[in-house]
């Protein structure tokens, strides 16, 4: 994985929601949610510039590290981003 954005949540995760789009006409590129090192939501497809929103229902209790995971170095603009906790 290039690149990795993450943060720990002590309350757990219940829903995420992001935005997100390739920002120019680069090659397209995969983003991974992962939560407590399980992926949620399979692999997003980035290859628009056009953005996208998508909510994925995760349902992890306690705390827990929530990390969005790039496949290459392409960019992506990711806004909008919104966790839920306390499932």
């Amino acid at each position: 994985m290039k690149g990795i954005l993450s943060a720990t949540f002590e309350k757990g995760v219940k829903r995420v929601k992001f935005s997100y789009k390739i920002p120019f006409t680069d090659a397209g590129a995969v983003i991974k949610l992962f939560v407590g090192g399980t992926q949620y939501g399979g692999d997003i497809s980035v290859t628009s510039t056009t953005q996208t929103t998508d909510w994925i229902d995760v349902n992890a209790s306690g705390s827990v590290l929530l990390e969005l995971r790039s496949n290459n170095s392409w960019r992506i603009s990711i806004d909008d981003l919104t966790i839920e906790t306390e499932p």
